[in-house]
């Protein structure tokens, strides 16, 4: 829709729903659709629990779904060749939408950008490692959905920005707190190489993450936070967790302590990032990190 001098598409899918079967698996590409497709109406926030009361976050979502991974974007309607700005916002990994208003793109857009806000999974839904999990992996890994949710919709933006008037060469990727977090791990992350050329950071924290089996530096292994979680929620694996409620799962695993982040498992995550960093083996880009008050 056209929006005072802007072309604004809300509400893109790009990856296909991670429900059901789906649940704790890598985003697969959204198959193309026919016709033309509504795009007035941002998708829907992924399952969360409610916010706490009285966090300048706390205005309530429209909807929230497991069917989720969805993109915003603001273009000027004349845009051609334009810079790219991808946003990945905060919330702990656990609340929060690319579709919120504190996000809309229209002012950056109005200044001579492409703007593009994501959703990723949250949450167990986003970050949940498990033994079993890691079986059903060809790379026998786990955790991480979040992460490769973000970097499902760095690789749609590659192939389809253009269409809107964004340079595919010239994307910056940019987040705030949790989501400048994500674009710490997408600059270690080795599959994201090539998505981005520009990276900013809002009060970042390059903290410890744990790994996938081994305990290191004062961290459970991943894996054994996963089965301590599926104990605490009283069931005996993860088809009995891919049979929960998303709403109810999603509130269960905040009570039981479940504190969602990315995994060191050697292959989306190769290694801590304070060593990826200081080794110098992360994205040659710029990097602008700051903090916001």
């Amino acid at each position: 829709m056209r929006v005072d001098g802007l072309s604004v598409f809300r509400g893109i899918p790009y990856a296909l729903p991670p429900i059901g079967e789906r649940r704790w698996r890598p985003p697969a590409p959204m198959p193309p659709w026919n016709g033309v497709r509504d795009a007035i109406r941002p998708g829907p926030a992924c399952a969360q629990p409610p916010r706490r009361a009285g966090s300048i976050y706390a205005n309530p979502l429209a909807a929230t779904d497991e069917d989720c991974l969805y993109l915003d974007i603001w273009a000027p309607e004349d845009a051609q060749d334009l810079p790219v700005l991808v946003w990945v916002h905060g919330g702990s990994f656990i609340w929060g939408a690319g579709s919120e208003a504190l996000y809309d793109g229209a002012a950056l857009a109005r200044r001579g950008a492409v703007v593009v806000s994501i959703n990723y999974r949250l949450g167990v839904f986003g970050y949940l490692a498990h033994p079993q999990l890691s079986f059903e992996s060809p790379h026998r890994v786990s955790g991480n959905y979040g992460l490769l949710d973000q970097i499902a919709a760095l690789e749609w933006v590659k192939r389809n920005i253009a269409a809107v008037g964004g340079d595919p060469s010239n994307v910056t990727v940019a987040g705030e707190s949790a989501g400048a977090l994500s674009v710490l791990y997408l600059m270690a992350a080795p599959a994201a190489r090539g998505l981005f050329a520009k990276a900013v950071a809002q009060s970042a924290y390059m903290i410890s993450t744990p790994a996938l089996k081994e305990q290191r530096h004062g961290h459970e292994p991943a894996e054994a936070a996963g089965e301590r979680l599926a104990a605490k929620l009283g069931t005996d694996g993860i088809e009995a967790l891919r049979a929960m409620d998303a709403q109810e799962l999603a509130e269960a695993a905040l009570r039981a302590g479940f504190a969602p982040g990315g995994t060191i498992d050697g292959h989306v995550l190769p290694d801590q990032l304070v060593d990826v960093f200081e080794r110098g083996e992360q994205a040659k880009v710029p990097l602008i990190a700051g903090f916001n008050s």
